[in-house]
């Protein structure tokens, strides 16, 4: 899988009618909100790093977005939605997971056991991590307002080379 620059008027139903996860002839174009403003990378910790994070979200949240008409298969037309209803339903099991070990330890059915505390953490901290990779992959990252692109990740060779084969006849 590779990852290609898409100007943002190729993205409103100017790409070519190959699907972007496996490469074969596209039956649809579905439509993706694409955000125009990218959340910089974070590091170190404590307050000032939340404080830096709650900004930047704020900042992405409020920016001007672009409707990518993204061509799919029959077989991956759904693609984005499943995505979505799998990153849905770990934020749900994860806040499933933190309210049972309250409710437990509130019961104190538990005891004082810190193997129980600690599978509960590990299993929280397992499902964050597999909602935050389903989340990004095959995302939009590396906006450039200059240059009016933004970086689809993870789509199929085929239509990488069928958007450059078109870009050289539009010239």
């Amino acid at each position: 899988m590779r990852s290609v620059a898409i100007y943002y008027s190729e993205a409103q139903g100017r790409l070519p009618d190959i699907c972007l996860r496996c490469g074969k002839p596209a039956v649809c174009r579905v439509e993706k909100t694409i955000r125009l403003h990218d959340l910089a990378p974070m590091h170190g910790r404590g307050v000032l790093t939340l404080i830096r994070l709650a900004a930047d979200l704020r900042r992405h949240f409020r920016s001007a977005t672009l409707v990518l008409q993204a061509p799919f298969c029959a077989a991956h037309r759904r693609h984005w939605a499943v995505r979505r209803a799998i990153v849905w339903a770990i934020a749900a099991l994860t806040l499933f997971s933190v309210l049972a070990f309250w409710l437990l330890r509130a019961a104190n059915v538990m005891g004082d056991t810190p193997a129980a505390a600690l599978t509960v953490a590990v299993g929280t901290l397992g499902l964050v991590t597999a909602a935050i990779i389903i989340g990004t992959s095959t995302a939009k990252h590396a906006c450039n307002n200059d240059a009016h692109t933004f970086v689809l990740h993870c789509v199929h060779p085929l239509f990488v080379r069928a958007l450059e084969d078109r870009r050289q006849q539009r010239g």
